[in-house]
């Protein structure tokens, strides 16, 4: 099904998913998406926080591998957050970045990884999703982040 919609829609943005609710559309669902970064071992391939003045409830975060990152034995761990720079876990726990594929939170949460995660509002004490590059170097790692998540009202 598709869906247009015409006049001002200045206050919505790419990426969110627009629900009719009360004789107007709103946007509650949202995706974000960006790049992953090769780096050394203990660098953030990529740290992302929550834009909105309200808590949100990350459903899904998918990591696109389009280059491998150079070495075998490594880990990537993704999850909520105190800050850009801060090790989790909780979404996605020590995929392989030396393989060109597709995870995602559903499929391959590892040990500590789940299904959703609570982000406090922007600003707040847990407002960032981080993706560290753990035990080996991978410098060559490239590809493309997607996290989908409901703003809560």
């Amino acid at each position: 099904m598709s869906v247009y919609i015409f006049g001002d829609q200045t206050q919505f943005e790419e990426g969110d998913f627009l629900h009719f609710r009360n004789l107007q559309w709103i946007a509650r669902g949202h995706l974000a998406e960006g790049d992953i970064a090769g780096g050394v071992a203990t660098a953030f391939a990529f740290n992302w926080q929550n834009p909105h003045a309200n808590p949100i409830i990350v459903t899904r975060i998918i990591l696109d591998i389009t280059v491998k990152g150079g070495v075998a034995a490594g880990e990537l761990d993704c999850g909520s957050a105190a800050g850009a720079g801060v090790h989790s876990d909780n979404l996605i726990d020590g995929c392989d970045p030396d393989v060109v594929t597709v995870y995602d939170n559903f499929g391959d949460p590892g040990v500590n990884g789940k299904f959703k995660q609570r982000l406090d509002a922007n600003g707040g004490a847990v407002d960032w999703i981080t993706c560290q590059i753990l035990l080996q170097n991978e410098v060559a790692l490239d590809g493309h982040y997607y996290i989908e998540y409901t703003e809560v009202l």
